[in-house]
């Protein structure tokens, strides 16, 4: 289950390592603007859709055999989910 973790934690490090350059300063520029055109063009429907889905780990301890972080991996692995919270 060790694998699991080092999976999560490396989806999570490569999500902000892939992810495309930062928006420029000025949101609603044009610059802004076509950077979103083109971020948005180079994602996956999977992609676009685990952007939006954030799930969480409600602040209890998650032990590296338990049904739960199996869900999440299976999450980051396969629906592209980016980012787990924390209640």
């Amino acid at each position: 289950m060790r694998r699991a973790l080092a999976v999560l934690l490396t989806a999570a490090a490569s999500a902000a390592v892939l992810a495309a350059p930062p928006a420029p300063a000025r949101p609603g520029s044009r610059t802004a603007k076509r950077w979103v055109k083109r971020t948005l063009a180079a994602m996956t429907l999977d992609e676009k859709i685990g952007q939006l889905v954030v799930p969480g780990l409600n602040g209890v301890y998650t032990p590296l055999d338990s049904d739960a972080l199996e869900k999440l991996e299976r999450l980051v692995l396969e629906r592209r989910v980016k980012e787990i919270g924390s209640l």
